[in-house]
């Protein structure tokens, strides 16, 4: 017989204290999140239901780095 061996959290790591949600990038409070969903074995974190059901239809496109397809302005461009 083996002793059964007990985690004091339960085997889990504990979430984050705070996460941004990766659809908005708003704050959101990890530990009372109503809007929570696995992907490749990662939690993540929502504001709202939207946010989520946008992030689980497409979470590819929210987890690359945002591509940068500004052009510089030509010289003399003013802003007005």
């Amino acid at each position: 017989m083996s002793a059964a061996h007990t985690c004091s959290n339960g085997g889990h790591a504990a979430p984050p204290a705070k996460a941004a949600d990766p659809v908005c990038g708003m704050t959101v409070d990890a530990a009372t999140a109503k809007h929570v969903a696995e992907h490749a074995e990662r939690t993540y974190y929502f504001c709202c239901a939207r946010c989520k059901e946008k992030f689980l239809a497409e979470p590819a496109r929210y987890l690359q780095p945002a591509a940068d397809d500004s052009k510089p302005m030509p010289a003399g461009t003013r802003y007005t």
